[in-house]
């Protein structure tokens, strides 16, 4: 599940996933792959191994980037097992909320074969959602994007911009990207556009009324300093952004809500914020949410977490993960030849 995907220097891909025996096991462990430029042809490399924090196990969760000199930096997140009897639905549902959060970051010298051990970051948050990928600026700085974890309503929820300078051995906050009093910022994205401004994308959830809202999109034209929310108006629960040229971007997004679920692309018009065309990349039939609390929506989560990356050779990968069956999950990776 939960797979990341960057494309190195000379085209060829790393990928890292989350393995385990069920969707919010303890033994969940990061899973290590290598692809050809082609996206065709894969290579397993094993898992990072046991990983504990504060004597418990430690469930990690990373998004790699590929910087020019060849390294991939991994920054990601991971659950302290401190009841690992429980999944972390489970837990949330006993204590109200989820198991302590770290973050963390790793990093590969050899193409995303083998990575180092995880070194644990320290921040004034409980722990922060950095589900997506960093971003690499073409000043060369790293920009993190996500929110601290938490499922009460009466928490003010947050959109935290951290930043490094030093190719990501360390982290600091830059910026706030997002404020409300109850509607998350979940699952952020980002990328930079053409014309310099960076870009944040969001899953919006109303944790007081346990209802979800339209896509979330954040704005910075002074490299994360100050941003402009938009509202979308696209309804979806996980989303990527991939610029398009022309003044549009791309927000894909795992749709699992009415009688169509699936992964969807729209592209979006930067100049009069709205949309221009819709189009469906993946059915996913039988994937649609269940009703409730959003802590029983995690659980049964059938498919998330949609990237759309761009090739050398101009095609595209989908990739996203999906459920086939009880505790059984596959990453599904597509070859998109053209966008249109």
């Amino acid at each position: 599940m939960f797979p990341g995907l960057c494309v190195k220097p000379g085209g060829s891909l790393a990928l890292l996933a989350v393995a385990g025996t069920a969707f919010e096991s303890a033994d969940q462990r990061t899973v290590v792959y290598t692809g050809s430029a082609d996206g065709l042809t894969w290579q397993p490399h094993g898992d990072i191994g046991e990983v504990r924090s504060n004597g418990h196990l430690f469930c990690t969760s990373a998004k790699p980037t590929a910087l020019p000199n060849g390294r991939i930096v991994a920054l990601g997140y991971g659950f302290e097992r401190e009841e690992p009897e429980l999944s972390i639905s489970g837990y949330a549902e006993k204590h109200g909320d989820f198991p302590k959060v770290r973050n963390y970051v790793q990093f590969s010298e050899d193409g995303g074969i083998s990575y180092t051990p995880p070194k644990f970051l320290e921040h004034g948050y409980g722990g922060i959602e950095f589900s997506g990928p960093s971003l690499r600026l073409t000043d060369g700085r790293l920009l993190a994007f996500g929110s601290p974890f938490g499922l009460k309503a009466a928490e003010a929820q947050i959109g935290l911009c951290f930043e490094s300078t030093d190719d990501g051995q360390s982290w600091h906050e830059k910026s706030v990207f997002h404020r409300s009093g109850s509607v998350t910022c979940w699952e952020c994205r980002g990328t930079q556009l053409p014309d310099g401004r960076i870009a944040v994308v969001s899953w919006a959830f109303d944790l007081a009324t346990q209802r979800h809202l339209t896509n979330c999109l954040a704005l910075s034209a002074d490299g994360a300093e100050n941003w402009q929310s938009l509202d979308t108006g696209l309804p979806g629960q996980a989303a990527n952004l991939l610029p398009m040229g022309d003044g549009t971007v791309g927000i894909v997004q795992a749709r699992r809500e009415g009688d169509h679920p699936g992964i969807y692309l729209t592209v979006w018009n930067l100049a009069n914020a709205k949309p221009e065309r819709t189009m469906l990349l993946y059915d996913v039939a039988g994937g649609a949410n269940v009703a409730g609390k959003i802590t029983d929506q995690f659980y049964n989560l059938k498919f998330g977490q949609p990237a759309l990356h761009r090739l050398e050779d101009g095609t595209f990968l989908l990739v996203f993960w999906r459920c086939t069956g009880p505790a059984c999950y596959e990453i599904v990776i597509r070859k998109l030849l053209v966008i249109g």
